[in-house]
């Protein structure tokens, strides 16, 4: 047993895929979660008692405050909508404990900035939960790129796109709640440009938006030029159906991520080698299984939050405050980006 006794906050959809996700295994090794879920808490506390019958979570806590307080907790998994992260991640690094928090990290870059610089004066691991840079498929990419096998990048293609039911949308748009495309979906393939072009700034951003009558963002698209001359052409949207699939093209080779059923967690790479003539050639097809388990998703392929969640076990095994895989500058740049691209569109919070 690691010994690592988690605390989480939130009874939705992501809480409950996160919990059946630690009762799955590695496909390779077999390797399992080896901590404890020790708490919850929610907004409601009935709520907090079904969510803790369900998963035999054995504390069930009044408020945020309550979980953070307990002594028997090391680290807090966060789970509540955007606009509540800032807020309840200052509280949880206050009471000394490490913290995963969901995607997106917080509404804007001052933000994430403060919560950073508070994590580190308090010496404790601090995550944005962005699940996809855990995966396999992952690793290969960083080695392909480290390798030199792709050439010179010249261009990401990256595309997410659900239509989503009316009520659905409405979850996820709630303004006050810091809704949004960009916060749905739009940080995957941000996140994809910001790892395959060194982790540099982009030189020029520019963005087109379709903004509904809460002032949401519902789609966007978005053109990053980088310094290296790379160019990314990104795409998110809660109005259409997309491919969900990203592709990465080179001076020597392209890299395809499988939209199957989206790149984000992506089980089906190809790697496309040009032939004399300039045409697509040879073929190099990799598969990564998920997970194994038997627990009932309410998300596709959320099996694999725990390649996350056995990442935040081992930096914190290890004495490490971020994991090298998505580091704290990262989920700074993505977050100065998406400032950014709100303010093209003409998205505003009141955190602005």
């Amino acid at each position: 047993m690691s010994g690592i006794r988690w605390g989480v906050y939130g009874t939705g959809v992501i809480a409950d895929d996160f919990l059946k996700a630690t009762r799955s295994s590695l496909p390779d090794s077999g390797k399992k979660f080896e901590g404890v879920v020790q708490g919850v808490a929610a907004r409601g506390i009935e709520k907090a008692k079904a969510f803790a019958a369900l998963h035999k979570i054995p504390d069930v806590h009044s408020s945020f405050e309550a979980l953070c307080a307990a002594e028997n907790i090391d680290v807090v998994y966060i789970s509540s909508p955007n606009a509540l992260h800032y807020s309840q991640c200052l509280i949880a690094i206050g009471e000394g404990k490490h913290v995963l928090c969901e995607k997106t990290f917080c509404l804007t870059a001052k933000q994430g900035k403060h919560l950073i610089e508070e994590a580190k004066k308090k010496n404790v691991f601090l995550l944005e939960a962005n699940w996809m840079c855990f995966f396999p498929y992952m690793d290969q990419l960083r080695e392909t790129l480290s390798s030199g096998t792709l050439g010179q990048v010249q261009l990401v293609e990256a595309n997410l796109g659900f239509l989503t039911d009316p009520e659905f949308r409405q979850h996820l748009t709630r303004h006050e709640l810091g809704g949004g495309a960009l916060g749905a979906v739009g940080v995957y393939p941000l996140t994809l440009s910001q790892i395959v072009h060194g982790n540099a700034k982009p030189s020029k951003i520019q963005a087109c938006g379709v903004v509904d009558e809460s002032k949401t963002d519902v789609q966007v698209s978005v053109q990053l030029c980088y310094p290296s001359g790379g160019v990314s052409l990104l795409h998110s949207s809660l109005l259409t159906n997309s491919s969900c699939a990203a592709r990465i093209d080179g001076t020597k080779a392209s890299l395809m991520l499988h939209g199957d059923p989206h790149f984000i967690s992506c089980t089906r790479t190809e790697l496309l080698f040009p032939d004399a003539g300039g045409a697509e050639g040879s073929v190099t097809e990799n598969r990564y299984p998920l997970p194994v388990s038997s627990e009932s998703f309410g998300l596709p392929n959320s099996a694999g939050l725990l390649y996350e969640i056995l990442e935040v076990e081992r930096c914190i095994a290890a004495g490490m405050k971020e994991s090298p895989l998505w580091t704290h500058q990262q989920t700074l740049t993505n977050l100065e980006i998406i400032d950014e691209i709100r303010q093209q569109i003409g998205v505003v919070f009141e955190t602005d």
